[in-house]
This record gives C-alpha cells, structure tokens and sequence, in this order.
C-alpha cells in the first residue's frame, strides 16, 4: 500500500472540516417550543426570505469523517489544533497567535505532524 503524501493527508483533513460544518445541529433531547405555529398566507411566503438548502454528508463522507477522526488520536493536542486551523484556511498570523508559536516552528511543527500521519497510516493500512 502506497504511503499517503502530506497533501493528501491535509485535503482529507480539510474535506472533514466541510462536512463536519454540514452536519446537523445537535439540540437536547425533548426540545420543543411553546409556541403555537404560524400559518402564513402565499403573499407571506413569496415575501419571506428564501432558506438555503442545506445538504446533509453522503454515507461515503461520513465514513471519510470517521476515518480521519480515527487519526487525530495519535497526534498531541497541539498538533491536532495545528491540523484543524489549517484545514479551516485559518491564516498563518492567527495560527501562530493561537498556539503561541513563530510560523516557522508551526510549519516545521505541522509538516512532521503530517509526516507521522502518513507513516502510521502507511502501518495500519499494510496491517489490514
């Protein structure tokens, strides 16, 4: 099995963060209003709004998501911050004052990160 390069790792790092961004919302259980429904009249409709269709994840993605999440859980949590704000498009300057790091120690930081990430996936992969 051929080792995944650090730009693979890092598009699958930045399609998780979509699709986790689709996902529903989650509310508690037994959420309800008080409130009694609104009937609106056509003229109202027409001159609402209109509500983005939002899609929800394909199974596929959400296997992807799984599969990502499974990897998080062998980096150290400042590597795992790095990896999301990155994915996020997060600019480097708002990286680096997150993490309390120079960008040259939070690339040097994220590109071994991304590095052992290909190695352990490699193994597992090979191992399966």
């Amino acid at each position: 099995m051929a080792k995944l390069s650090r730009q693979d790792i890092m598009e699958r790092f930045e399609e998780a963060v979509i699709i986790a961004k689709r996902l529903p919302s989650v509310k508690p259980a037994g959420y309800k209003t008080a409130w009694p429904d609104i009937i609106y009249t056509e003229i109202e409709i027409l001159q609402q709004d209109k509500k983005t269709i939002r899609l929800l994840p394909t199974p596929e993605q959400l296997t992807r998501l799984d599969e990502v999440l499974d990897w998080i859980v062998v980096l150290t949590e400042v590597e795992r911050k790095l990896i999301w704000l990155r994915a996020n498009h997060e600019p480097w300057r708002d990286v680096c004052f997150k993490l309390g790091m120079c960008r040259s120690a939070a690339n040097e930081k994220l590109n071994s990160a991304l590095d052992y990430l290909s190695e352990v996936i490699g193994e597992y992969k090979s191992s399966t």
